[in-house]
């Protein structure tokens, strides 16, 4: 495996392919639908090439998600852990969920 390469590929799109990871992370607190609604805004200005995805969350009003939770939101490995876990139990001869 090249993490180099792996870690270039998910940076092309400049964050927006860990949009459903930041709605959920906001969603908590401001519910789906409005989380949904501040988080494709953001993706839209993105896409637009205005702001970088990390921007425009960070400027988007009402989101609700410290600096620090849009870091840990944008994060692709953040949720390897529980990838590692579920492979293990799969090998294992457990559900698969």
């Amino acid at each position: 495996v090249d993490t180099a390469r792996m870690r270039r590929n998910l940076d092309l799109p400049r964050g927006l392919v860990m949009a459903e990871r930041v709605t959920f992370a906001a969603a908590g607190r401001l519910g789906l639908v409005e989380a949904r609604r501040l988080v494709t805004a953001a993706a839209g200005r993105t896409a637009a090439g205005e702001v970088t995805f990390r921007e425009a969350l960070a400027g988007s009003a009402g989101l609700g998600l410290s600096p620090e939770e849009i870091d840990a939101a944008l994060d692709p490995a953040a949720g390897l852990e529980s990838a590692a876990a579920l492979v293990d139990r799969v090998l294992d001869g457990g559900e698969s969920g």
